[in-house]
């Protein structure tokens, strides 16, 4: 009698070992045993994404209750990664319980105690590898965080140290607030670097703070780890504060040297024949523009008239250093002495 048995456990071995499927007790034999036919992320990837969730396909349908933390298994080394294994279908998914680390070889292993519905085990461990990338880092900003003095026509800029998702860089991803009011703008993108656009020039000697969310990603997925905020400072809109002559003097003398007074230094090479003129009625005065200090001087090329009304102009091309021009054109106009 226990020679019988022996013989038919050893027959069902033999068939278990031809058709490469048994279960533990080889109780019963089926012709197709189960395999891994998938992962995702696959055998040997680079540049997984570190909020990437593991997912493991069978070529058929497994016993949920052999598909745990014990049976699939993620690590570094030999270091398990916390995670949650849920099943449905024929995939296996594991979520890592933290953002996988930046740069690290991950293995995965499928472990032979999961079985399909009829009880029949994987035959060996399966395992495979994958390398996650790099997170995603703001490396700049114009402006500088704690920037002051900053034009109020300024483009907002932020650098990337990889490339960037171009859909994820947003109204919701990218904002820029002046206290709790958020500010309108247009938001590009090029290279590695966004820009946000104001609509309309930002308010003067007013702090502003911008965000980038976590929800900006790199080209492969990977989010920012965290939110990143910077915060700068306008600077005030220069003006002019006195002419010489002044608006509406007469007797004015025929070598008078023109002059304009700003409010701050301005930028020299935006005080030029184009942004500062003088007219005698349509005829543009030809002259020097020579800067100093706060102060910008006209010298006619040849005496005014006599009796004659000239009108200046300073356009807002004219900008002080930070490059915030002028709001609004300033104009005067003055009589000369009569011969």
């Amino acid at each position: 009698m226990k020679t019988k048995k022996l013989l038919l456990t050893i027959a069902i071995l033999f068939i278990a070992l031809i058709s490469g499927c048994a279960n533990d007790d080889f109780e019963e034999v089926v012709g197709v045993c189960p395999v891994v036919s998938a992962t995702d992320p696959l055998d040997g990837a680079f540049g997984v994404p570190l909020n990437k969730i593991v997912t493991v396909t069978f070529n058929e349908e497994m016993n949920p209750e052999t598909i745990n933390q014990s049976s699939i298994l993620i690590t570094i080394g030999e270091t398990p990664v916390a995670g949650t294994v849920t099943y449905s279908g024929t995939t296996a998914t594991f979520t890592p319980a933290s953002r996988l680390s930046i740069n690290t070889l991950y293995t995965g292993r499928i472990k032979t105690s999961v079985k399909d519905v009829a009880g029949n085990a994987l035959q060996t461990d399966y395992v495979w590898t994958f390398t996650t990338g790099l997170s995603p880092l703001v490396v700049s900003t114009d402006p500088a965080n704690l920037a002051v003095d900053v034009a109020l026509n300024k483009v907002i800029t932020a650098t990337f140290n990889m490339a960037m998702n171009p859909l994820t860089l947003n109204a919701a991803t990218f904002t820029v607030k002046q206290g709790a009011i958020a500010v309108l703008g247009t938001i590009t993108y090029s290279g590695t670097m966004v820009s946000f656009t104001p609509s309309s020039p930002l308010a003067e000697n007013k702090i502003y703070t911008c965000t980038i969310t976590t929800g900006a990603a790199n080209i492969v997925g990977t989010e920012l780890a965290n939110d990143y905020v910077w915060t700068f400072t306008t600077g005030v809109t220069p003006i002019v504060v006195s002419t010489n002559p002044a608006n509406n003097d007469t007797g004015v003398a025929l070598n008078k040297v023109i002059r304009a007074t700003f409010n701050m230094p301005m930028n020299p090479l935006t005080l030029n024949a184009t942004t500062f003129t003088v007219k005698q009625g349509a005829t543009t005065i030809l002259g020097v523009i020579t800067y100093s200090g706060s102060t910008v001087s006209f010298t006619p090329a040849s005496p005014l008239e006599g009796n004659k009304i000239y009108t200046c102009t300073i356009t807002t091309g004219a900008a002080n250093v930070a490059g915030t021009p002028l709001a609004a054109n300033h104009v005067w106009s003055f009589t000369t002495v009569v011969p």
